[in-house]
């Protein structure tokens, strides 16, 4: 199955990981002697993604270095710079305007869930979701926001911030946007998370639970722990160390 164009941000500073990961960009920290971002951009292919906007600011001539046209990574891709950081509400509606697409899959650059995007995109399809967000299943949310869904229909019913601990569900970064929402961010709006999607709960905000295996590289404790022992995440993106 085909997804829509991917739209990945990776044009944050990343300062807590800084004292690791020196000039580079947090995207470009190496898993398996490989750039964490090449690991997700294969991953996306092996999905069946065709076409990705990489949004760059910090280290953006770092990461088109790299990656320039996306060949050595099976894909087809496209830049959006932003000359100012505008967070991720405004990364995004750049990426739209370069992506030039009805729906698109955006993710973080800096993390990864192991989830089913065909079925994510059936799902998103079949509820006349206007925005579904991949939900990884942690075993404690003490560290993140939680999402609370509707037991029956998954639809998002409220976000909750960090004030409790145990196993829940947590928004993973991965979302498949339709246009008309994109198009309804007012300029100036700083996160897509925070500003953007509380709005959207009862009006087509659907979760899409996944089980497996989730990390985020911007803590430094997971990076270095996925660095240490990157079996499980080679296996899950299709990677292979560098030879």
């Amino acid at each position: 199955m085909t997804l829509p164009p991917a739209i990945i941000l990776v044009g944050g500073v990343g300062s807590r990981l800084k004292a690791i990961s020196g000039p580079l960009p947090k995207p470009m920290v190496p898993i398996a002697d490989r750039p964490f971002l090449e690991h997700l951009l294969r991953y996306l292919h092996a999905s069946g993604v065709r076409k990705a906007v990489l949004c760059v600011g910090h280290g953006a001539d770092m990461i088109r270095g790299h990656f320039g046209s996306g060949a050595g990574v099976g894909l087809d891709l496209d830049y959006s710079v932003e000359e100012e950081l505008q967070g991720t509400g405004g990364a995004i509606r750049l990426g739209f305007g370069v992506a030039q697409a009805a729906m698109a899959l955006v993710l973080n650059g800096d993390s990864f869930v192991e989830a089913d995007l065909s079925a994510m995109l059936r799902l998103h399809q079949a509820s006349k979701a206007r925005v579904s967000i991949a939900l990884a299943v942690i075993q404690d949310v003490s560290r993140f926001g939680v999402v609370e869904i509707d037991d029956r229909t998954s639809q998002v019913t409220r976000f909750s911030e960090k004030h409790r601990s145990g196993a829940g569900l947590i928004n993973a970064g991965v979302y498949l946007i339709n246009r008309d929402v994109v198009e309804g961010i007012p300029r100036g709006v700083a996160s897509f998370e925070r500003d953007v999607l509380p709005g959207l709960i009862g009006r087509g905000l659907q979760g899409f639970i996944s089980r497996g295996m989730f990390v985020d590289i911007g803590i430094p404790e997971d990076y270095q722990q996925l660095a240490a022992d990157p079996g499980r995440f080679l296996a899950a993106t299709g990677g292979v160390a560098a030879g």
